[in-house]
């Protein structure tokens, strides 16, 4: 069996295998899986692209790509210190290790994220039920007549809830997505639970309209032997309302001064009390 050098190498800062073939670095195929290459065939040395069977090496236990021959991977490399430093097309979707907040204007996902079912930005295999939830609370009190009612009723935060359904047989919809774990399903759940612990609003489009700052505040998978290879997850979500506070510019002057016109002040008679009055006229004093 062939035996080639190591490479140190890393894609997008995640470290992977890589060997050295006539002095031209050949990347392991799961590389192409969590770059999110359209890979249709993943035998043992024998890998396919796109239906096209790159340049690759088989040393017994892995089959390794030529580095350029992988669609996602960027061109020019960089050597830094002995370590040859890979990027994908698109890095928010390379490994587990990242960040599940997107970027919505990237150039994979911006022609979608307005037109299909999304939670910000991941597209999951199956949305089979949404619930939308908007409650308007109402004074209980009388109210009186001519009153503006609006003062005696205010909107609720929204709330959503998606029933969700995963594959780990399916291609993701935006290559890449749900890559890098140890399966679609487990790697949807896991993306889920990170952007319910950053706590960070997120966009959620549905067929109903669309919805901006919203929290994941509970999800919910009953998992059983139906779901060796998928996954069964509600996700309820609920809006952040978000406040605009104006500030007004007011004078800095204060409202009494010790220059203040206060006017001609007049002396005052203060009137006798009535109690004393009529104790004068008890005594027979009074005038």
């Amino acid at each position: 069996m062939a035996h080639y050098p190591a490479v140190s190498a890393t894609v997008d800062g995640k470290k992977y295998l890589a060997v050295a073939v006539n002095g031209v670095t050949y990347l392991i195929w799961t590389v192409a899986r969590d770059t999110g290459a359209n890979l249709t065939k993943t035998a043992a040395g024998d890998v396919e692209i796109g239906g096209v069977k790159p340049p690759q090496v088989f040393d017994g236990s892995n089959t390794y790509i030529e580095w350029s021959s992988i669609p996602t991977i960027m061109p020019n490399p960089k050597n830094v210190g002995g370590v040859w430093q890979f990027t994908s097309t698109n890095p928010s979707t390379s490994g587990s290790g990242t960040s599940p907040i997107l970027d919505l204007t990237a150039p994979n996902i911006k022609s979608y994220v307005y037109a299909k079912t999304n939670i910000g930005g991941w597209f999951f295999d199956a949305v089979l039920q949404t619930t939308h939830t908007s409650t308007l609370t109402i004074t209980s009190h009388p109210v009186q007549a001519g009153s503006s009612i609006s003062d005696y009723a205010y909107l609720q935060p929204r709330t959503l809830s998606m029933n969700i359904g995963m594959t780990d047989v399916a291609q993701s919809f935006i290559p890449g997505q749900f890559s890098g774990g140890s399966s679609r399903s487990v790697q949807a759940y896991t993306v889920l639970k990170q952007l319910q612990q950053l706590r960070v609003p997120i966009q959620v489009y549905t067929r109903l309209g669309l919805y901006q700052n919203m929290l994941i505040e509970t999800i919910t998978v009953p998992d059983d032997y139906t779901t060796t290879h998928g996954l069964k997850v509600t996700v309820d979500m609920q809006e952040l309302l978000v406040a605009t506070v104006t500030t007004v510019q007011i004078s800095s002057n204060p409202a009494v001064t010790d220059t203040s016109q206060k006017g001609k002040q007049q002396p005052q008679s203060v009137p006798p009390s009535l109690l004393k009055l009529a104790q004068e006229l008890f005594n027979g004093k009074a005038s």
